[in-house]
């Protein structure tokens, strides 16, 4: 297990992952990578995913991001990175939603 030190008066935890990272991987992929094996991960979409996109987009991130992060992780809860504000058109969580119970549908199937 590689232990991250750091000294709370000096240095933000999210500053020290955001800098150990590879520059081509987003921050919650590079997290979901490094620590599916040790803690529970909730979240993993962006509200600007829900707030700018069409239901057709935002179902297909979803459903394949979704699928991959269930797959990598032993503990994750499909959602928004934030909470949901007044910003996100009906439509576009209700993309989310549909991809996630896609997903359930797909994995009782196997």
């Amino acid at each position: 297990m590689k232990r991250i030190d750091f000294q709370p008066d000096s240095y933000n935890l999210s500053e020290v992952l955001l800098n150990r990272r590879p520059k081509r991987l987003p921050l919650y992929e590079h997290n979901i990578e490094l620590y599916n094996d040790r803690i529970g991960l909730f979240g993993g979409f962006d509200l600007n995913l829900l707030i700018m996109n069409k239901y057709d987009d935002i179902y297909r991130e979803v459903l394949e991001k979704g699928t991959k992060f269930r797959n990598i992780a032993k503990g994750y809860g499909l959602g928004s990175g934030n909470s949901i504000s007044g910003d996100v058109h009906a439509e576009g969580y209700q993309a989310m939603i549909d991809a996630s119970k896609e997903i359930r549908k797909k994995e009782e199937a196997t």
